[in-house]
């Protein structure tokens, strides 16, 4: 499907008024295929709006849509002309790039050694020229009487000593330009990013220009499409919607698990309370694989309010996780056959990404982050949380998190296309997700790669903390981790279908991985102040 529900229900709510049937598929870039779910979800969207009593709306949508039936009819023919046609371009287009990247490739690595070398020279010439300095103030010293150090001199050896330590944290973490959209192409990504004729890359370059803070992350090439980001608002309001579309595949969930709603309906009553979701519970299978994932809720949330109306807000931020939030997309994962760990995980990507370049004989080695909670597809972290309190979290807490995720999630992704072109070649849109839990609110990501690494926010939830209105929340929860874990199922099919590669074709390949420019080191944060006390 072209966009996510959630955008879906925003596009109609903004909508109602000027919505078009056709305008709505163009919206939503539902292919020729799509037609029957393009109908389903304009009809949805009527639904919801009988349910809301909205009944002048109602009736314009349903007059609109009957009054557009020849046009519809010759938008879907075509629209399949058109994807028809532009398949055969692109097949023509990967034919050209395979032939013209190759080249590409082995310039790309050439750069990136004469980069290497360059500041490997620059760091022996200052080595050299301060150990020159010092040689000549201390012969001058022997045959001279004792004076002030002239500022000129001062002057030299403190440049010197500074274009030392920058060559130094150089080699930590090497200046590397923007990436070379060549070096994806031959990853077989997306090196345009264009939609309705809005070129997003070229205005996220020009946001990168002027992003100058600490702790950006455009500069490690990372557009932040989410709701609440720094770049989005950077964009003109007329298009903010349209560049946090998320265009990844997903399925219904009636598709995958045809017996959810029918057990939802069964169980969650519009006001239900947690009481009520147990003992609408008791009468289902419990062998049902949906109903267990129900009840393992339940038990989570039982010791608590077995003394409370509300859980604690005195509960520490592992146990509000492991309890509550971990607990809804934990299930959904194992329904979706997706295995995962929890609490403390290091993150293989950043493992590597801190310590390859590293002689481990004599350096020591750097820790990795970790992780609350990791999806794992073989050995692979498909997807990585954080968590903060789920009551009295820091908003410093929050920040810190979304910026560590984000980063990882980058990690994760150069990591994963490494592991996949030692054998295969890569999916056509490789794609990394993670999630941000803050206090009762958890929102899912997504991350892939089209000109810019693009972070997308793909769905959110809130958890449920108090007894009455449980069955509404709880259901909510449910449908989001389980539309979340689908575009997981999705990624993962992508992954499986995938030709072997000749050696040849590993070499290029692995030469291009190494020429992706390296996540930045994290900023080092200003030591916070010691509040004082006064003792008369």
């Amino acid at each position: 499907m072209g966009v996510s529900p959630l955008t879906i229900k925003l596009y109609f709510e903004q909508n109602v008024d000027c919505c078009d049937p056709l305008e709505f598929f163009k919206v939503c870039e539902f292919v020729a295929a799509e037609s029957r779910m393009a109908s389903d979800q304009w009809f949805s969207a009527i639904a919801r709006l009988e349910k809301a009593k909205r009944g002048d709306d109602v009736q314009k949508m349903r007059s609109k849509w009957d009054a557009s039936k020849d046009a519809r009819s010759q938008y879907w023919i075509a629209k399949a002309e058109q994807e028809k046609r532009a398949k055969k371009m692109t097949n023509f287009r990967e034919t050209l790039e395979d032939v013209v990247f190759e080249e590409k490739t082995v310039i790309a690595k050439s750069q990136a050694e004469e980069i290497k070398a360059h500041y490997s020279s620059v760091l022996d010439r200052c080595e050299q020229e301060k150990t020159s300095t010092i040689q000549s103030s201390q012969a001058s010293t022997r045959t001279a009487s004792p004076e002030p150090e002239s500022s000129s001199s001062s002057a030299t050896i403190r440049q010197v000593e500074s274009a030392s330590s920058k060559s130094r944290s150089q080699d930590d973490n090497p200046f590397m330009p923007d990436p070379d959209l060549a070096i994806f192409a031959v990853l077989k990504q997306a090196i345009t990013w264009t939609r309705r004729g809005v070129d997003f890359l070229d205005l996220f370059f020009k946001y990168q220009e002027q992003d100058k803070s600490l702790y950006s992350i455009a500069r490690d090439h990372i557009a932040d499409i989410s709701p609440e980001s720094a770049f989005v608002k950077f964009l003109p309001s007329n298009i903010r919607i349209l560049a946090m579309d998320d265009t990844s595949p997903c399925k219904d969930i009636d598709d995958v698990w045809p017996e959810f709603q029918k057990i939802c309906a069964r169980v969650f009553k519009p006001d239900g309370s947690y009481e009520d979701v147990c003992q609408a519970l008791r009468k289902e299978d419990s062998g049902d694989p949906i109903v267990a994932y129900m009840l393992g809720i339940i038990y989570s949330y039982s010791h608590y309010f077995q003394f409370h109306s509300s859980i604690p807000s005195d509960i520490n931020e592992r146990e509000g996780f492991g309890s509550f939030t971990w607990t809804f997309i934990r299930g959904a994962l194992t329904l979706a056959g997706i295995e995962s760990r929890q609490f403390e995980i290091p993150i293989t990507a950043v493992d590597m990404r801190k310590n390859s370049s590293r002689d481990l004989l004599v350096e020591q080695k750097h820790q990795a982050h970790n992780a609350d909670g990791v999806g794992l597809v073989g050995s692979a972290q498909i997807y990585l949380a954080e968590a903060a309190k789920i009551s009295n979290a820091t908003s410093e807490k929050k920040l810190s998190d979304m910026f560590k995720l984000k980063r990882d999630m980058k990690d994760s992704w150069v990591a994963q296309m490494r592991f996949i072109c030692r054998e295969e070649s890569p999916p056509s849109r490789l794609t990394v997700f993670g999630s941000v839990s803050f206090e009762d609110e958890t929102k899912f990501y997504a991350m892939d790669f089209s000109g810019a690494f693009r972070l997308h926010q793909i769905n959110s939830m809130i958890i449920p903390l108090e007894k009455a209105r449980f069955a509404r929340g709880m259901k909510a929860c449910l449908t989001s981790c389980l539309e979340f874990v689908l575009h997981l199922q999705a990624e993962m099919d992508r992954r499986k279908d995938v030709q072997a590669l000749s050696y040849k074709e590993k070499v290029q390949l692995e030469a291009a991985c190494n020429s992706i420019p390296i996540t930045h080191t994290t900023p080092e944060k200003a030591p916070k102040k010691r509040k004082t006390t006064t003792t008369e």
